[in-house]
């Protein structure tokens, strides 16, 4: 499958998050220390000056950089090879052809009620929680946890409670291990056969419910 440009939610979104915050702080960091050499010579080696001042404005965004990065640090982007798998295993009972790269594969499962979510890292009060796959179905989503030595128990309940919170008629199920998530996700393509997937308050509910999860997304 060909790589696209990553978005929230989508393949390779945490490399991608990964090397923009990095890049940036790189460049921020190199322009502070411009800014700050040159006003430094230009008042005979003496930091009191204007140029110090403008290069810690510069070194703020840059410090902000920092955590973000950080926070993407534990979190690896999933491989291709799981990526086809999972989309293998959700159209293996949908009328659906094999998926000639991400783009397409996206589209071809909202067309028959279905989205995948990978890449996923969002944050409450308290925690920073990455998800693997995260699969939006008829009134049911699946998630399968990233990084190890996460509270499964929490992040369930977290994603849990904003959906009812919302008063989405949704049950949240997420999974440690992948037997068991890809085991879950077989039976979609026949849970969705019965379900009129083109009918308004439908696709206007999982249009608003898609819309409440990619926001929780860290940016």
């Amino acid at each position: 499958m060909k790589r696209t440009k990553a978005k929230r939610g989508s393949f390779g979104y945490i490399k991608n998050r990964k090397q923009h915050y990095l890049m940036k702080v790189v460049l921020l960091f190199l322009i502070a220390l411009s800014i700050y050499l040159i006003g430094y010579y230009l008042n005979k080696r003496s930091n009191a000056n204007v140029f110090t001042v403008i290069a810690m404005l510069f070194s703020l965004p840059g410090a902000k950089a920092i955590v973000a990065y950080i926070l993407f640090a534990p979190c690896k982007t999933i491989e291709d090879n799981r990526y086809e798998h999972v989309y293998t295993v959700l159209t293996s009972n949908m009328d659906a052809p094999a998926a000639i790269d991400k783009v397409k594969a996206d589209t071809i499962l909202i067309e028959n009620g279905c989205n995948l979510l990978t890449d996923v890292v969002f944050t409450s009060p308290d925690k920073v929680m990455n998800l693997d796959f995260l699969v939006i179905t008829d009134h049911k989503i699946f998630g399968l946890m990233g990084r190890k030595k996460q509270e499964l128990a929490y992040i369930q309940k977290y994603l849990g409670d904003g959906v009812k919170q919302r008063r989405y008629d949704y049950d949240v199920k997420i999974m440690a291990e992948e037997d068991k998530f890809l085991s879950a996700i077989k039976s979609v393509g026949i849970g969705l056969k019965n379900t009129d997937l083109t009918k308004e308050s439908y696709l206007r509910e999982r249009e608003d419910l898609m819309d409440f999860l990619l926001s929780l997304v860290v940016k």
